[in-house]
């Protein structure tokens, strides 16, 4: 169930989201930041691990705008790990 994006995303996201479709982007903060930055995000999962690494990419590294967020929900593991749920504020 991939979609592979032939034109903009500014273009090809709206069109899909207007289908019907609901759409979840896993990994870096390449495209992730480009969906935040044109405002085609419904809703943002994060886990937070124990771990903390020092160094390395930045989550959303290239949303340049300040983004408002409202917790919707949290999930505790027993491995440590958070699952925090949060809707973009329009």
């Amino acid at each position: 169930n991939s979609f592979l994006l032939k034109g903009p995303v500014s273009e090809e996201v709206p069109q899909l989201k207007a289908e019907g479709k609901n759409l979840v982007v896993n990994g870096g903060p390449g495209l992730g930041s480009t969906l935040a930055q044109l405002g085609l995000v419904d809703e943002y999962h994060f886990l937070v691990q124990p771990i903390v690494a020092g160094r390395g990419p930045r989550l959303l590294g290239g949303v340049r705008d300040r983004l408002n967020l409202k917790l919707s929900g949290t999930k505790s593991f027993d491995s440590g790990v958070v699952l925090l749920r949060y809707t973009p504020v329009r």
